[in-house]
């Protein structure tokens, strides 16, 4: 008898709802997408525990005819596409008719729907696929789908499931991106009976991001637009000032859909390059319109990723486009600096951070400067021999005492602290140091309970997304323990009536930020990284700058402070906080030894 055996069709069901529906934002993505494609104006989705429990989808569309409402839970049954040569011109958002068999398959279902014009709708009823009940029913014109207890008949699948805050983040994620691209259609979303988001339907993109992200993040929008023979790019992308410490406010649609294409994202940082700091991204809402046959949306099974027919073409188009609009808005944008530096333990003395470079050209209309002739830099110095200049390394560290008795001979570029120790220079750096002695200090003093807190006078109003806001709801204990003390504010907004000590010189929202969207961004990370890496950002963002003179006795302590942490030579993320230079390759360099 054979190996190879025909999968029976309960079996297959599975397995493609696996590929499809990996978890219940999958399901209420695939079943808003069918009310958009069903011309619906208006559609309410209500979850309850994170979408496992329950998940309800109600739209005003034109519904389902009673002889189709059975086969529409069949495999492969679409309206959408006829045949395989539609698949180069697709225009809705679904065609496979993978979506409500897969559904149902691992699930219960209970559908009322109503065609337009109809005198009365049809109630279907399924368990794991199976047909349980089917009638007429009095019901107003669309489609209601009730999706309960998912994955009930897939443990395994069930297992691997998430928290429910966690799922329903995941959930209002997806809906956030689709109303963002269906601006036309009225969106009205509740998360365990709690209103999540409610957008107005007007067509109008700006208040669709009003809805998702706020006011602030709404009134800090440059328009974006631009055209090429390829295609169309019009949207939104927000100020330098607004950027954040990842991609997760970044969303591009094609032709209404929302996907995710690395070319596209690289030609938005790349206009933004000049603009914004290290390890900082753009807030974007982009929606390119191109002609159907020149993209391939059915490359995976959720349709969220795509290829074009010239990924080049796209490039310029989004980098052009972007790019006209930033610089069209450039006397309005005001200087991409470091983070605030305001008066801390060491530097009470000065108040100014780093300002990023101007980009003034010598020779400029209004300056003093006048171009130089480069070549009379051209000589070139001697160079040192490979090891002359060394981080620090088990044979050349200098130990705690050496460094709490080296000889203070001064500072560099108001940056580097410059020691002499014997026949060595100890050049440190005053930011990775303080942030190795800060880090020290605040961990510390959570082992040890709580980070103190310091009240502020008037709370710091800080706006967010809504998914934003049920990361802080989870982990609001972790983040008092830390030394927030947090009050939420509406739904989208919270309170900071107090922070961690260290930072209240600081600029307390973007600090704050910086937390939540590194939480965001790393939701399975161990929660021991996930502690160390928010107390880091607590005390890089208290830390001393760099660029910030130091008094003479503000660098002392600070050099005895970092002689006395456990491991003085490194900052938090490993950086060298010193290097050491040798007397004797000084004298090298001099020709005084060869």
């Amino acid at each position: 008898m054979g190996r190879i055996i025909i999968l029976d069709e309960d079996t297959s069901n599975k397995i493609a709802a696996g590929e499809v529906i990996e978890r219940p934002a999958s399901a209420v993505k695939e079943l808003v997408e069918n009310s958009i494609d069903a011309d619906a104006k208006s559609i309410k989705i209500e979850i309850g525990k994170g979408g496992i429990q329950y998940i309800k989808i109600t739209d005003d569309g034109c519904g389902i005819l009673e002889d189709d409402a059975k086969i529409a839970f069949e495999r492969y049954s679409t309206s959408k596409i006829k045949s395989s040569d539609n698949l180069s011109g697709i225009k809705t958002l679904g065609f496979r008719g993978e979506a409500l068999a897969s559904i149902a398959s691992v699930s219960k279902i209970k559908m009322a729907t109503k065609a337009r014009g109809c005198d009365y709708g049809v109630s279907l009823s399924l368990e794991g696929g199976r047909e349980t009940n089917f009638e007429k029913c009095g019901c107003p014109e669309g489609t209601s789908i009730t999706v309960s207890e998912l994955f009930f008949n897939t443990p395994a699948r069930y297992k691997f499931l998430k928290k429910d805050i966690t799922e329903a983040r995941n959930i209002t994620d997806i809906i956030n991106r689709i109303a963002l691209g269906n601006t036309h259609v009225a969106f009205d979303y509740s998360n365990g009976g709690t209103r999540a988001l409610r957008t107005p339907g007007n067509g109008d993109l700006l208040s669709a991001i009003y809805s998702v992200y706020g006011k602030d993040m709404a009134a800090s929008c440059i328009e974006v637009s631009g055209e090429s023979y390829y295609g169309k790019v019009s949207g939104y992308v927000g100020r330098p000032e607004n950027a954040r410490a990842n991609r997760s406010n970044q969303t591009f649609f094609v032709n209404g859909r929302y996907v995710k294409n690395q070319t596209m994202t690289a030609a938005l940082e790349e206009a933004f390059r000049s603009y914004l700091m290290k390890n900082k991204y753009p807030f974007a809402v982009l929606n390119i319109s191109i002609l159907p046959e020149l993209a391939d949306v059915n490359v995976h099974p959720t349709k969220m990723q795509i290829k074009f027919s010239d990924e080049q073409e796209i490039f310029r188009l989004i980098y052009h486009s972007v790019m006209n609009a930033l610089t069209k808005e450039n006397k309005q944008i005001p200087e991409v600096s470091q983070t605030a530096v305001y008066p801390v333990k060491y530097g009470a003395n000065g108040e100014e951070g780093i300002s990023r470079h101007k980009g003034l050209s010598f020779g400029d209309k209004g300056s003093n400067f006048t171009r130089i002739d480069q070549s009379i830099f051209d000589f070139t110095l001697p160079h040192p021999e490979k090891d002359a200049i060394r981080e620090n390394t088990e044979t050349d560290m200098i130990n705690a005492l050496q460094l709490s008795e080296a000889k203070l001979t001064g500072s560099l570029f108001s940056t580097y602290i410059l020691l002499e120790s014997g026949d060595r220079i100890v050049a440190i750096d005053q930011h990775a140091a303080h942030e190795r002695i800060m880090f020290d200090k605040v961990r510390k003093e959570y082992k040890n309970g709580e980070v103190p807190s310091q009240k502020l006078l008037a709370p710091a109003v800080v706006e967010m997304s809504h998914k934003e806001t049920e990361i802080v709801r989870e982990k609001e204990a972790f983040l008092k323990s830390a030394g927030y003390e947090i009050e939420y504010f509406g739904s989208r907004s919270v309170l900071l009536r107090a922070v961690p000590y260290m930072q209240t010189e600081t600029n307390i929202k973007q600090a704050f930020m910086e937390i939540i969207d590194y939480m965001a961004n790393h939701e399975n990370e161990d929660s021991d990284i996930l502690i160390d890496e928010t107390l880091y950002k607590i005390a890089c963002s208290a830390a001393v700058k760099a660029n910030k003179p130091l008094a003479e006795q503000e660098i002392r302590e600070l050099v005895r402070d970092l002689a006395n942490t456990e491991n003085p030579y490194n900052c938090p993320h490993g950086r060298p906080t010193m290097i050491i230079i040798e007397k004797r390759e000084i004298e090298k360099r001099f020709k005084r030894i060869i």
